[in-house]
């Protein structure tokens, strides 16, 4: 899986500190973890489409587009929130 580098992590744990504990209570080992866990959750099908999600990324195939500025940007990472919910984060 493209999980998300340490850098990335330490940001979002920096910036979500206001509202946010579960990436604070969470060291960056700890997170991975989680990820992998909720990724073991999944479904073989969904585990599968995952692994080509992550293979686009990896290939900068997949964009993620910024509906406030109009302007796209390279996938960097899929990781999974708080909730367990997918996400995709670009790079800064």
């Amino acid at each position: 899986m493209c999980q998300l580098s340490k850098y990335a992590y330490h940001r979002l744990q920096y910036l979500t500190q206001d509202y946010e504990s579960f990436y604070q209570d969470k060291s960056y080992d700890e997170f991975i973890q989680w990820n992998k866990e909720c990724f073991e959750k999944l479904s073989i099908d969904q585990r599968n489409w995952i692994n080509k999600l992550c293979n686009l990324v990896e290939n900068r195939s997949f964009g993620v587009f910024d509906e406030e500025t109009c302007v796209d940007f390279n996938a960097a990472w899929v990781f999974f929130n708080k909730n367990g919910k997918i996400c995709v984060m670009s790079p800064r």
